[in-house]
């Protein structure tokens, strides 16, 4: 079985020769239709798939799933009161957008795992923005303890005077620096809603000091700027911070 889809009786209606039922998904965006004709002792069912304009990602993302595994060749199959019917007993499913809901799945899986992990819920629009979908897929694949990789050019820190034996150590007569790594705090925001991820560290690969400059702090005397560019690789590897690490 790839995927399954419950449904419930939205309405039913019933005259001299059956009677209709409608069901539907939780997210509303598979429908179907069984009619039963009592003179002839059999039924039919009809599907449909339709995109929502607004949704709860967690309540469409089972609804993709389906869609994505008819896409994929599955065969439909139902099981209504106790009584299954295999391939060929049901109408085909009908749906000019299958295709669209079945690379959607994926990326509903995403946000319903920030969403999830994040705590943080809210119902959205069918529109995204580029920038929302990759922040979204990078911000999944770092709550599941991935590391994603990039690139860099160049870093400024803000190196207090009790750091400063920390970088000359680093430095150790050298002007190449080591063990690089940056920690900042990473928010998303969709479609106006923010959403925490957490604490994330970037790890950049053997870096060299462009250039140093004191700072005229009042508050932190002999505060200085530091300016870092790779030494040779530009590759920075991001991770999320576990608690307690």
């Amino acid at each position: 079985m790839k995927a399954q889809l419950p449904l419930v009786a939205d309405e039913a209606s019933s005259g001299a020769r059956g009677a209709l039922i409608s069901l539907a998904d939780k997210s509303k965006a598979v429908t179907a239709e069984k009619r039963l004709d009592v003179s002839e002792l059999d039924f039919s069912l009809s599907w449909a798939y339709s995109q929502p304009d607004v949704y709860s990602p967690l309540d469409l993302l089972p609804a993709a799933r389906f869609a994505a595994a008819l896409e994929g060749g599955a065969q439909l199959a139902v099981d209504f009161n106790g009584e299954s019917h295999g391939p060929g007993d049901t109408g085909p499913f009908q749906s000019a957008v299958l295709g669209e809901a079945a690379r959607y799945g994926e990326f509903l899986g995403h946000l319903a795992n920030v969403q999830i992990k994040a705590g943080v819920f809210f119902e959205v629009r069918h529109e995204f923005s580029s920038e929302e979908v990759t922040a979204i897929e990078q911000a999944s694949r770092l709550l599941n303890g991935e590391e994603l990789e990039g690139t860099w050019q160049r870093l400024s820190m803000t190196v207090t005077p009790e750091g400063h034996k920390g970088v000359e150590a680093a430095l150790a007569g050298s002007t190449v620096v080591r063990d690089v790594r940056s920690g900042s705090g990473l928010s998303i925001v969709v479609q106006g809603n923010e959403i925490p991820v957490g604490q994330v560290v970037d790890t950049l690969d053997p870096t060299k000091v462009l250039s140093w400059e004191e700072l005229d702090d009042g508050d932190t005397p002999g505060t200085t700027k530091l300016t870092l560019v790779p030494a040779d690789s530009n590759k920075v590897t991001r991770a999320l911070e576990l608690a307690g690490a």
